[in-house]
């Protein structure tokens, strides 16, 4: 990494399977007492009152809902000191208008729709819903190259980081850079067990954003 805040962060931890053993046999998406619940929240996070809800229905997802509780509480956080810290090493807001606020608001989507896959046990749905469709939006745009680094921040770069950012097109490299970051700072800033839970969906939108399309 780049900047101080980077240099001391660890590569995510390898994301666990997204494999679900003991899934009932209909999503909760899709369940007669929940289908109106997720699709009156999509694009927002859940309420306690709809957790309680979905729980009632599916009491295996009680760690997740704890997941969504404590993702809910940390994001706007995180996600205002990572654009921040984007926007240091990448001109954006020199090559869009209203950069600052469309990345805000594109990472908190990305952020609330994994957490509501992460309910359905559904990363399918993650996919079909929203990524596809926001990387083919990212990666339609000219966005800047990476500002040069310092030699002593060169130093401390995050080799995972710096590898693959050269082997992607320019278009894909700060979307990379972006949610490759995200991961560690929710690896950070959650406790482990919620981490457990959401990392698979955030590996996935890192991952389907940055690919080339």
């Amino acid at each position: 990494m780049s900047s101080d805040t980077t240099s001391s962060a660890s590569s995510p931890s390898p994301a666990p399977a997204l494999g679900n053993p003991a899934a009932p046999a209909v999503s909760p998406r899709v369940h007669p007492a929940l289908a109106k619940l997720f699709s009156k929240a999509e694009a927002r996070h859940f309420t306690d009152e709809e957790l309680h809800e979905i729980v009632k229905v599916y009491p295996d997802r009680a760690p997740q809902a704890a997941t969504v509780r404590s993702v809910r509480h940390k994001d706007l956080a995180i996600i205002n000191a990572l654009v921040k810290e984007i926007f240091s090493e990448y001109g954006y807001e020199h090559a869009h208008e209203l950069a600052y606020s469309k990345c805000t608001r594109d990472i908190r989507y990305v952020v609330i729709y994994a957490t509501h896959a992460m309910l359905a046990h559904d990363p399918k749905w993650l996919d079909d819903r929203l990524l596809l469709w926001l990387r083919g939006i990212l990666q339609s745009f000219s966005f800047p190259d990476r500002k040069k680094q310092d030699a002593g921040k060169a130093l401390f770069a995050d080799p995972v980081l710096e590898t693959r950012l050269r082997e992607l097109p320019r278009q894909c490299r700060s979307i990379f850079h972006t949610y490759y970051r995200l991961q560690q700072e929710m690896q950070k800033k959650l406790d482990p067990p919620h981490y457990f839970h959401i990392a698979p969906y955030l590996s996935q939108a890192t991952f389907v954003l940055s690919e080339p399309a």
